[in-house]
């Protein structure tokens, strides 16, 4: 009995070292840096409509657990912006991003750069000795680019996430908890759409940077909350348009899709419209849920109104958020993540499951039986 105390004792005392320590750890400031100081970097700051922070260089600028130390940009007056806003001096602005990588060495780099350059810059970031790197969707151009960056990662022990941010929103975290508790009943149908205006007449255009039209640029974010939300992807067919033919990149993706648990999913992505709407309508053996960009409403099951013996949707308020705001949780998600050992809740592999979807659409990759390689 004494021999079995006295371990338990040390396994006390060892414990409550670790605990120590990870609480010591937590209290830690994480130097970061920006790599790509355009919109989704910086720049849509300056949107007065939108909910701030609501950029990387934000949730690093606004949180007490991180400090933004560098910023790279190609553009000279993106850098000076930068600089400015973030209180960063010139001698930490940088135009190569090697050059930032060597002499700043951040323990967090974010890549907010054009989709060609994603996999480069998060190889060298993980070899540079980054301990969290948030990369920008679409994650890569090609499922080989998105292996290299997980594999690389791993062995380099750097915490890869995906910025698909729905994942950390608390209506969508409420949504997924809802499903997972049964509120839906079993998930039969889901309908998703995110629509857009044709493909600009820049970089979007050229599938060589871009690495395709909106089904991958907007379309990911669909795939990607479609999957958390429901379940995983099993099988898939999809379609591209164009309506003009001498576009490079499609105006309009399609794709139809059976889920793990046996549910349809359609999905359009473009579209030509007048309009931007991000949404995905669940529908469930016993309730429903609408949630996107501009919704968020819920049914459930209730006597019909206007028939005998049927049973009708009833609205009723939609399950309530988990947390009071996004942007402080994906910051100390993602610290935690990476301070526990563990994958984040938006990691590598699950924005290589999202890219997959869309290269299914493209039929430049395989999802089910039946599909184009």
């Amino acid at each position: 009995m004494t021999v079995s105390f006295s371990r338990a004792a040390k396994r006390g005392k060892r414990r409550a070292g670790i605990a120590g320590r990870r609480k010591k750890e937590k209290k830690r400031i994480y130097r970061a840096a920006v790599i790509g100081c355009g919109r989704i970097g910086s720049l849509l700051e300056r949107d007065r409509l939108r909910p701030h922070p609501c950029t990387h260089a934000g949730y690093y600028g606004f949180h007490e657990r991180t400090k933004i130390v560098a910023g790279c940009d190609l553009r000279q007056d993106r850098l000076e912006e930068f600089g400015r806003r973030w209180k960063v001096p010139p001698s930490r602005l940088f135009k190569k991003y090697q050059d930032l990588l060597s002499v700043v060495k951040p323990e967090i780099v974010s890549v907010a750069t054009y989709t060609e350059s994603h996999c480069e810059i998060v190889v060298a970031a993980a070899r540079a000795g980054a301990k969290i790197i948030l990369c920008e969707k679409p994650m890569a151009r090609s499922l080989r680019e998105a292996d290299q960056m997980i594999r690389t990662c791993r062995r380099s022990g750097t915490l890869l996430v995906i910025h698909h941010e729905r994942r950390w929103h608390p209506n969508y975290r409420a949504v997924r908890k809802a499903i997972q508790s049964g509120l839906l009943g079993e998930i039969r149908t889901v309908v998703g759409n995110v629509l857009t205006s044709e493909p600009r007449r820049d970089w979007h255009a050229n599938p060589a940077v871009s690495g395709g039209g909106p089904t991958l640029h907007d379309g990911t974010h669909l795939f990607d909350a479609i999957r958390y939300l429901c379940g995983e992807i099993v099988s898939l067919r999809g379609e591209t348009e164009r309506k003009d033919p001498k576009a490079r990149v499609e105006d309009t993706g399609r794709a139809w899709m059976v889920l793990e648990n046996g549910a349809r999913a359609f999905v359009e992505c473009g579209g030509r419209r007048e309009y931007f709407n991000f949404e995905i309508d669940i529908q469930g053996t016993r309730g429903r849920i609408v949630i996107g960009n501009a919704v968020y409403r819920a049914w459930t099951l209730g006597p019909s109104p206007r028939y005998e013996g049927f049973v009708e949707f009833s609205e009723t308020a939609p399950p309530p958020p988990l947390l009071p705001d996004t942007f402080p949780f994906i910051v100390e998600e993602i610290l935690e993540a990476y301070e526990e050992g563990r994958a984040s809740i938006s990691s590598g592999e699950d924005g290589r499951e999202a890219l997959r979807c869309v290269l299914g659409v493209y039929g430049r990759a395989r999802i089910g039986s039946g599909f184009a390689e």
